[in-house]
């Protein structure tokens, strides 16, 4: 077994190349562990990360990533958008970017026909769902 030294070469995750490469070591922590690497694709250089914990960390965060991206049913959209006009609070207002909506308010908009009006993002942006995509638009400007 070769032992590790500054200027030896070494596999190692790179952020910016988002890849697992060829590294040289700058610096050790100690005698098994570098601390400092240079990736000899990019030429940056960055704190050793171990590529089967970067790949293990990595999966996990896609994991959580995926998880947290959309709690609404998995049914499908036209189904759903459906199912929100059902609900829909009052006549269908003709949409404008000066108009305030809120959740559940039904929008007619000249382009993307009927929709309903899903999440309120800030004061001025909103999700809503349209029988073919979810889109966000501006309001009350």
């Amino acid at each position: 077994m070769s032992q590790l030294s500054a200027g030896k070469e070494i596999s190692s995750y790179c952020n910016k190349c988002k890849l697992t490469l060829a590294h040289t070591i700058v610096v050790m922590k100690n005698d098994r562990v570098p601390g400092k690497v240079t990736c000899n694709t990019c030429k940056s250089s960055h704190a050793y990360k171990d590529p089967e914990s970067a790949a293990a960390s990595a999966k996990a965060a896609a994991k959580k990533r995926d998880k947290k991206r959309d709690s609404r049913p998995q049914i499908p959209l036209a189904e759903f958008w459906q199912q929100s006009v059902n609900k829909a609070r009052g006549p269908g207002r003709a949409y404008s970017p000066k108009t305030v909506f809120v959740v559940g308010d039904l929008l007619e908009h000249s382009v993307f026909g009927t929709g309903v009006v899903d999440k309120i993002f800030d004061k001025t942006k909103m999700e809503v769902i349209f029988q073919d995509h979810i889109r966000t638009l501006m309001h009350s400007l």
